[in-house]
C-alpha cells in the first residue's frame, strides 16, 4: 500500500514538474503582434524586436526553401522572411497560403556597390518564378528608399516560428 501511495506521489510531482518547465519555455518568447503595415511605418523602432505578423506567402526560394516572402492583401508590402536553427526550411507549398510568422526583425546595410553586384540577378535553371531572384532581396524587403550615394537598409524577419492559418 506504501509503495503505491509513493508510486503516485512521484508520477505527481514529475507530473507538475513537467507542466511548469513547458510553461516557462513557451513564455520565453514574447513577441508583439503587428501588421505589416505597422512594420513598414515602425521598422527602425522595432529593430532587433521579436515581432508576428502575418501575410500571405507569395514565394518560397526554391534553393532549399531558406527564404520565404509575405505579403499584405493589396500585395504592396512585402517582406522577407529567413529560416533560423528552429525551423530548418520553408515548403514550396506554402505558397498562396496565409501564415503568422513569429521572429526578430534584422536590419541590414547594403551599399550601393553590393547592391549593383547583386544585379537584378537570375537563378538559371532555378524554378523561380519569372522575374524572381532570391539573391537581390533589397527589391523585396520593406526598405528605405535612398539615394545613390548612401546605403539602404533593408529589412527581414529570422524565424523562429511560423504556422499555417486557416481563413474560417
Amino acid at each position: 500500500m506504501m509503495n503505491k501511495l509513493l508510486t503516485i506521489v512521484i508520477a505527481l510531482s514529475l507530473a507538475i514538474g513537467c507542466n511548469n518547465e513547458s510553461k516557462k519555455t513557451n513564455d520565453t518568447i514574447e513577441a508583439k503582434k503587428i501588421s505589416l503595415e505597422e512594420l513598414v511605418s515602425s521598422n527602425e523602432e522595432l529593430n532587433n524586436e521579436m515581432i508576428t505578423v502575418s501575410g500571405m506567402v507569395d514565394h518560397v526560394c526554391r534553393h532549399g526553401g531558406q527564404k520565404m516572402f509575405i505579403s499584405d492583401k493589396s500585395g504592396e508590402i512585402r517582406v522577407l522572411i529567413r529560416v533560423t536553427e528552429s525551423i530548418p526550411e520553408f515548403d514550396i507549398a506554402l505558397e498562396g497560403s496565409d501564415v503568422e510568422v513569429t521572429g526578430k526583425l534584422i536590419a541590414s546595410v547594403i551599399s550601393p556597390m553590393e547592391e549593383d553586384l547583386m544585379g537584378e540577378g537570375n537563378h538559371e535553371g532555378s524554378g523561380d518564378k519569372e522575374g524572381e531572384d532570391c539573391a537581390s532581396e533589397e527589391d523585396s524587403t520593406v526598405a528605405e528608399e535612398q539615394d545613390a550615394c548612401t546605403t539602404n537598409i533593408t529589412y527581414h524577419i529570422e524565424a523562429v516560428s511560423f504556422a499555417e492559418l486557416t481563413i474560417e
